[in-house]
């Protein structure tokens, strides 16, 4: 249900969480523009779920004509693997229970 916005450059990791109803990532570009409202929707409930449940600390930023996205700065020597895919798990645990 997670979906990489761009290549992986630096530290960003930018993706959307593609909600039900839609197919599974990875969606075209035609697919993602025909339901910009409702990925960015998503992402801002989603958002606002994850900070109000302290969850973890993640952004939102928009890029050109594309819906808004998750970035995440990963930046730290002490992060596991194990860790980011609680994370990943956690996104799409939230994100599964949303009504848009």
């Amino acid at each position: 249900r997670l979906q990489l916005v761009a290549p992986l450059k630096l530290l960003n990791v930018c993706f959307w969480y593609i909600p039900a109803g839609l197919p599974d990532a990875p969606l075209s570009e035609e697919t993602i523009l025909t339901h910009y409202d409702l990925i960015s929707r998503t992402t801002e409930s989603l958002l606002e779920r994850l900070r109000e449940e302290n969850v973890c600390l993640i952004d939102t930023a928009p890029l050109g004509a594309l819906p808004r996205f998750f970035r995440a700065i990963i930046n730290h020597e002490l992060l596991s693997p194990t860790q980011l895919h609680q994370l990943a798990n956690d996104i799409v645990l939230h994100g599964e229970s949303l009504h848009v």
